[in-house]
């Protein structure tokens, strides 16, 4: 099976760190600026800097990040963006795409004998 790991690398940065936006962390800080540049909601809205500090926080817990996306799905949902904001993330990872590991890995995967893909 190929999974979330050949995603990331098909969208690695020349430098080979993963795009910011295709890591959870990054996800959500990506929602919670698309809301605010799209003037959805303010920079210093309460709201929006809790989620913030939750999911950029160095000791961040899993029911941080947790509250983070919670408090996204909620703010985009107010405002009639969910999944819409998630579309549009997809699509332009899709435009971004600038390697062809997981036509590979497909390809590699289907043609060896014995590979459960």
């Amino acid at each position: 099976m190929i999974g979330a790991g050949v995603t990331i690398n098909a969208t690695l940065r020349d430098d080979n760190r993963p795009l910011p936006r295709t890591t959870w962390t990054g996800l959500i800080r990506d929602g919670l600026d698309y809301l605010v540049q799209e003037g959805y909601e303010d920079r210093n809205n309460r709201r929006i800097e809790d989620a913030r500090r939750w999911v950029s926080a160095p000791d961040a817990t899993l029911q941080d990040l947790l509250d983070a996306a919670g408090r996204l799905q909620e703010l985009l949902q107010q405002h009639g963006q969910f999944p819409t904001s998630f579309l549009r993330e997809i699509e332009t990872l899709q435009r971004s795409h600038r390697r062809s590991y997981p036509s590979q890995a497909v390809d590699s995967c289907t043609s060896t004998p014995g590979w459960p893909c």
